[in-house]
């Protein structure tokens, strides 16, 4: 933890933000993880060309609501606005995908609703871009996209979002969904693990279920007070079928209204799985959502 702490700290002074000012935030919590995330990635250009480097870093504040983000951009044509944005995927998924929605319920693409740090080059080709963001970047910011006005805006160059610590991993307490149809009182843990030969595994305590009810789970895009967790997680996010073999399903052992399991994917998670909603299947044969806990 203490290296963690450390990492962290370096972090945030690599932004230029002011670890003393840091400090009513983390005094007391040892976990300071939870109250803020650094993350940072180098750019390069999708054709692999190479004519694009350079850095882009965030620090989220957890506990603010804020995100500041700082990118060094070379490589670019003299005197000229590149349109910037956060996107959804990893570079290398789909070229990052959409964009990111600070709310994703609003399919458009306003301003308001995203995150653009247009980067300017100077006379050398050369970019700095600071923005501070009054909204905490979530799981599903993977990336940062570069635009190329002088080719329809075509994406140009891309650099990924990631952490420098490793996640050892996420606790999570489930809560049930103001509107759940069947005025259950669902309780328990999940917890999120590396799997023991590499991969994840996710154990799971319930309690309050329906004896008689069926339930099923499954690891979701957003947490649980965004849409409710979104759509399914998905290990190819670019197949938008629900294919039990592209999403992580974690198992359900209803006995006598509590269930204790251990389930385990030989798969490496991005950020973007964020939540596990239970679902339990009504008279209509609907699987309306119940439950949630938050794994981020």
């Amino acid at each position: 933890m203490k290296q963690q702490l450390l990492n962290l700290t370096l972090g945030v002074a690599a932004l230029g933000v002011s670890v003393g000012a840091l400090a009513t935030d983390t005094a007391g919590d040892l976990d300071a993880q939870a109250r803020f995330d650094f993350l940072q990635g180098e750019f390069s250009n999708f054709d692999g060309s190479g004519v694009v480097t350079g850095t882009a870093k965030a620090i989220v504040f957890g506990v603010r609501e804020r995100t500041v983000i700082r990118m060094k951009v070379s490589g670019l044509e003299p005197d000229t606005t590149y349109p910037t944005h956060v996107h959804r995927f990893p570079c290398d998924i789909d070229q990052a995908g959409p964009h990111y929605k600070i709310d994703p319920t609003i399919p458009d693409t306003v301003e308001e609703n995203e995150v653009w740090p247009f980067v300017t080059s100077d006379a050398t080709g050369n970019g700095t871009v600071e923005l501070d963001v009054p909204h905490s970047l979530r799981g599903d910011a993977q990336s940062i996209v570069i635009h190329d006005p002088n080719n329809n805006n075509a994406k140009y160059a891309c650099a990924d979002l990631t952490s420098p610590v490793p996640s050892p991993g996420g606790v999570g307490r489930f809560v049930v969904f103001d509107d759940e149809p069947f005025g259950e009182v669902i309780q328990g843990r999940a917890i999120l693990l590396p799997g023991e030969m590499g991969g994840v595994q996710i154990r799971m305590l319930l309690r309050g279920l329906d004896p008689q009810g069926e339930y099923s789970s499954h690891l979701h895009e957003f947490p649980c007070g965004v849409a409710k967790g979104g759509g399914h997680y998905k290990i190819d996010p670019t197949i938008a079928d629900t294919i039990e073999e592209n999403e992580l399903w974690p198992a359900i052992d209803n006995q006598n209204g509590r269930s204790r399991t251990l389930t385990e994917w030989d798969v490496e998670l991005r950020r973007d799985a964020q939540s596990i909603v239970v679902h339990r299947r009504a008279e209509d044969g609907s699987n309306p959502k119940v439950a949630c806990a938050d794994l981020r």
